[in-house]
Order: structure tokens, then C-alpha cells, then sequence
């Protein structure tokens, strides 16, 4: 059940925009706006949590993970300062 409000201010010719293709789909355009927003909320939340490779991409990740990590002398001082961890 719906019952939150969403207010959108956006220009004329973007509303007529929005209702021709809410009419188009059969829909209003809060229907269209909320499925639309709804589809691109979750590719870009998917986009950071999911990767697809092939098998070659798949073997040079894998490669990756599997080397020894380069000793990096600026990383571990950073690492060891107190002020990277400190509460704000």
C-alpha cells in the first residue's frame, strides 16, 4: 500500500514529455515516474553490488586475486596512523 508522497517540480514541456508516455504505456505518470525511477534505482544499486565477466576477463580477475600484494611503504604508514581510524 502506498502511503508516502513524492513531490517532483519539473517544466511544462517535461510534464507533457512524462504524460505523453505515461498515455503511451497506459499508465499515469506517477506510475510511469515511480517505475521508471524504481528500474534505475535498482540497476545502479545491482551495477555496484554485481559484475558479469567473460571467461578470459574471468581468468585475469581470478589471476589477480591470487598474486601477492605488492608491499606498498605509503599504504602501511597510512595504515598504522591513528588518524585513519579516528572517530568524527
Amino acid at each position: 500500500m502506498r502511503t508516502t508522497t513524492l513531490n517532483v517540480r519539473t517544466t511544462n514541456e517535461t510534464k507533457h514529455l512524462l504524460q505523453q508516455a505515461a498515455n503511451m504505456l497506459g499508465t499515469t505518470v506517477s506510475g510511469f515516474l515511480l517505475n521508471s525511477a524504481t528500474e534505475k534505482a535498482y540497476k545502479i544499486i545491482q551495477n555496484q553490488n554485481r559484475f558479469l565477466l567473460d571467461d578470459e576477463q574471468w581468468e585475469k580477475f581470478c589471476s589477480a586475486l591470487d598474486r601477492r600484494p605488492v608491499k606498498n611503504k605509503k599504504l602501511a604508514a597510512i595504515l598504522k596512523s591513528k588518524e585513519v581510524f579516528k572517530d568524527e
